[in-house]
């Protein structure tokens, strides 16, 4: 860098990143099984959304915009996420 550039200096920071846990699952959908990856922080669910390639693949074989895919498919995986705590707690 300092070779390459005209700069006389370089800043450093030192940077540490929290990543959440992964889990990858599949669901039923209308147009077939859609694989779903979910960040965990413990055992609390903190996000949750469909494989791109999945919806994309949906999309193109319904002819369905891929935005209605997202939509309907985020829709079913709250359903499916609330199913789950909901059975959880009995």
């Amino acid at each position: 860098m300092l070779e390459e550039t005209t700069t006389l200096g370089l800043r450093q920071y030192k940077v540490e990143k929290t990543v959440l846990d992964r889990k990858i699952f599949t669901i039923q959908t209308p147009w077939g099984e859609v694989r779903v990856k979910q960040a965990l922080d413990k055992d609390r669910i903190i996000k949750s959304k469909p494989e791109y390639e999945d919806c994309q693949k949906i999309a193109k074989e319904h002819k369905i915009p891929l935005r209605e895919v997202i939509d309907k498919l985020d829709q079913l995986i709250r359903n499916h996420n609330e199913a789950k705590l909901q059975a959880g707690s009995k």
